[in-house]
């Protein structure tokens, strides 16, 4: 997909930082030299930088994508601060005292500002970001300079429209192409991994058949871009792992098909795995040299791990077809992870049970909907994709993809990019961190019917709820009654087996999804509730009084006829009691109900009183009733 820009510039920023410097910025120049396309990116020093974050009030610009007006800002700031120039890295966040946004400054003689004729830029748009940099980047390089981005700030003195252009002299700034996909992809990290085959013998001593030449595995295990093991890692891992190593040629193995049946299960396993690697040693394969090891034999086996976080046993015979799935589910075994499970509140209390996740190739052949692939002429079971907390657990989620509720009082929604889909905007992974009273860390995730996920029956989009517990390295997804997930806007919101935390499709889009991550209230019932309510606020009295309702009801709920009023030293009717329009209120919404005048919207509406209700002194009782006038709730101070 193309990169939007403000995106490109987080991106880089992000690059910068993880290769160990203090900025960067794209100049949007991009090639393909034959292997993928790749952008140009400069990066930047400390000692020709700082960071500052500056209020969004101060640039006055309101949308984080209007790059132009961003840069036009930053630069503004710049000039009042007595910096020579600066540019925005694009990153906006809210610390509690409003949003701000990343601002790079840079220091005094480490670039030359310029007025450069429109004319000499080869007259690009003044708000066409990618003409506008790929222009300065031109004319920086044509000058003896390294680097060089716009202001967008144009004027005309009189000879013709000038751009200002901000200019980096050599030593202040590197270029580096970079692979776009490395943008949003994790820097690999090698897995080496040994595959032994080896081949039983009849009992006359003549070698039994095999399914599959060396060429099948090394393409399926160790070749990218054949849809084998390797780019099911890399994908699930967003480039993280990189399945690297040797395929052995069929062994003889050194012993028969009957000796081989002469045991069943594990131990049948255990034996043939080891029988596989004495023969490779004997060979004089370094076999023991491979951090991974997996063994391949051509006959029915008793299949699965040996050694968690080292080797497995797989067949591949005409009773036993070669599984893609299968593969990558004993692989993960490989790799270090468990089983998937599933946890649900049971009449006794919580119930665990292996292979019940849905949604993770670590529950195969119990639970997943795959599909058919064809991996060197051998077609098979595929999919599904791995589990969000699994892959965050082999370090495959970047650490800036997963964003982070507050442990208490959370009430965000988060914009959310489906797992091996790291160049889509959204966060990867939410979490929900432990609380002294919930010790266990929530998880929320989002898989697209695509890629290894192509085959899930219940929805295009689909948001699951993991569950991880201290000093258990198992994935739990939370499962309410049979159900894994949500997939539609209409579905009800999951909770977390305690009832604490509730998550809620709010928005879809093709690709990605808004979902809403709340704590309910302290009771923990599904019902609408006052959060607070601000009785003497700062200011005009009137004008900040307010109401906040909050659903913790797990569906939308029409307030209409619904009524909020003043129970302390005031009448039940009119104008101490308020009723509702048919105004809906979503799960995990708040609603606030100002005393003053204004203008409805989906979560603001207006009393219309010029006096204040709520007593600052003596305290005072709000009661929400329902449209047959039975009381909801009631908050009292």
């Amino acid at each position: 997909m193309a990169l939007a820009p403000d995106r490109r510039f987080r991106l880089v920023n992000a690059y910068a930082e993880a290769h160990g410097y203090f900025a960067g910025f794209p100049n949007f120049h991009e090639a393909d030299y034959g292997n993928g396309v790749v952008g140009g990116v400069h990066l930047l020093q400390d000692t020709v930088a700082e960071w500052r974050d500056v209020p969004r009030v101060t640039y006055g610009v309101y949308h984080i994508e209007d790059v132009p007006g961003l840069f036009r800002g930053a630069n503004d700031y710049a000039a009042t601060e007595g910096y020579p120039a600066a540019f925005p890295n694009c990153n906006q966040a809210d610390h509690g005292q409003g949003v701000v946004y990343g601002t790079i400054l840079l220091k005094d003689g480490s670039v030359e500002w310029r007025d450069v004729p429109r004319a000499t830029l080869g007259n690009p748009g003044i708000d066409d970001v990618r003409a506008m940099m790929t222009a300065a980047a031109n004319y920086a390089w044509a000058n003896g300079f390294v680097a060089g981005f716009p202001t967008f700030h144009q004027a005309n003195y009189g000879a013709g429209v000038v751009y200002g252009i901000v200019l980096f002299p050599p030593g202040n700034a590197e270029w580096r192409d970079v692979a776009i996909e490395d943008l949003y992809f994790q820097e690999p990290k090698d897995e080496r991994t040994c595959v032994v085959l080896c081949r039983f013998r009849n009992d006359d001593g003549t070698l039994t058949p095999t399914e599959a030449t060396r060429d099948f595995y090394e393409e399926f295990f160790l070749t990218r871009g054949t849809g084998g093991l390797a780019d099911f890692y890399r994908d699930v891992t967003h480039g993280r792992l990189n399945l690297v190593g040797d395929v052995f040629d069929w062994l003889d193995i050194g012993h028969t098909v009957t000796e081989h049946r002469s045991m069943m299960g594990q131990p049948q396993r255990f034996q043939a795995f080891n029988w596989a690697m004495q023969a490779a040693r004997a060979q004089g394969l370094p076999v023991d040299t491979y951090p991974r090891q997996v063994v391949v034999v051509n006959q029915d086996t008793d299949w699965g791990g040996i050694n968690r976080g080292q080797s497995m046993l797989l067949p591949h015979s005409p009773g036993s077809p070669w599984s893609h799935a299968r593969a990558a589910h004993e692989f993960g075994h490989v790799l270090g992870l468990w089983d998937a499970f599933n946890t649900t509140q049971g009449a006794s209390g919580t119930v665990d049970g292996p292979y019940q996740d849905a949604y993770c190739i670590m529950s195969y052949a119990t639970r997943g909907d795959r599909y058919q692939s064809t991996v060197s002429g051998v077609t098979s079971e595929t999919g599904p994709g791995l589990g969000g907390l699994y892959a965050h657990r082999l370090e495959g989620i970047p650490p800036s993809r997963i964003y982070t509720v507050p442990a208490a009082g959370a009430a965000d929604t988060v914009l959310l990019a489906p797992l091996t889909h790291a160049d889509e905007e959204g966060a990867l992974l939410v979490q929900v961190p432990p609380t002294p009273a919930r010790p266990n860390t929530y998880w929320v995730e989002l898989r697209h019917r695509s890629n290894w996920d192509r085959a899930i029956a219940k929805g295009e989009h689909v948001v699951v709820l993991h569950e991880s517990r201290p000093g258990d390295e198992r994935s739990y997804v939370v499962d309410i009654a049979g159900r894994q997930d949500v997939a539609s806007l209409q579905e009800e919101a999951l909770t977390t087996p305690d009832g604490s935390i509730g998550v809620r499709l709010a928005h879809v889009d093709p690709m990605t999804v808004e979902v809403r991550v709340w704590e309910l209230g302290p009771t923990k019932l599904h019902e609408i509730r006052i959060s607070q309510l601000v009785w003497n606020p700062p200011g005009d009295e009137v004008a900040g009084e307010r109401v906040v309702l909050r659903s913790d009801r797990l569906q939308p709920v029409s307030l209409a006829g619904w009524t909020l009023r003043d129970e302390k030293d005031h009448p039940a009717s009119s104008p101490w009691t308020f009723v509702f329009p048919d105004v809906e209120l979503a799960p995990g919404e708040d609603l606030l109900l100002w005393t003053k005048a204004g203008h409805a919207d989906a979560h603001n509406l207006y009393w219309g009183l010029g006096h204040a209700v709520w007593n600052n002194t003596g305290g005072d009782t709000a009661i929400l009733s329902d449209a047959a006038g039975n009381e909801v709730t009631r908050f009292s101070y």
